[in-house]
């Protein structure tokens, strides 16, 4: 025999040695492409919302438009499923543009706070986000006088009664 030549335990050896580096390298290639599902599920989610809201604002038609509006809020809420896969920043992101369309109509808001919450679709859609870049949206929608505290207000012709309750604290030493 020669000493190039690998013997019967050697070659099952090798064999299964290279068995597992394919392995390995197939449950890597399997975790990739979820991630790059995962990712382009995102990216699609989030390019859908801000569509729906530019058709919504472009809409000649009332029906269409409410239509479109509260697809494009159904599509925001589904985003929350990948929060939990993002930073702080796309969740402050996120949550500011929701507070701001939640419970409104595209009536209320004229052409300049529109091009504003484009915008802050725009940056939605980006897999890394800056804090910074958040900020200044948040800034922007002060600016142009978007309203981001209406989910926290009752709606219209609604009461809410909010009460504090003292608890007494069980573990009493």
């Amino acid at each position: 025999m020669l000493a190039d030549e690998p013997t019967t335990a050697n070659a099952q050896t090798l064999e299964m040695f290279n068995a597992g580096w394919d392995r390995i390298g197939v449950q890597k290639k399997v975790k990739e492409s979820a991630s790059q599902d995962l990712r382009s599920d995102f990216f699609n989610l989030s390019r859908r919302a801000r569509d729906g809201f530019e058709v919504a604002c472009a809409a000649k038609d009332e029906d269409q438009a409410e239509t479109s509006y509260e697809a494009m809020v159904t599509t925001l809420s589904e985003l929350w499923e990948y929060a939990a896969y993002r930073d702080r920043p796309f969740r402050d992101l996120l949550g500011l543009i929701e507070a701001t369309l939640r419970y409104r109509s595209t009536k209320e808001f004229i052409p300049e706070q529109r091009k504003v919450i484009l915008d802050a679709f725009s940056d939605l859609s980006r897999w890394h986000l800056d804090q910074s870049r958040v900020d200044e949206h948040l800034e922007q929608f002060m600016v142009h006088n978007l309203d981001i505290e209406s989910p926290l207000r009752a709606p219209k012709g609604k009461k809410v009664r909010i009460s504090i309750e003292i608890i007494e604290d069980d573990t009493k030493e």
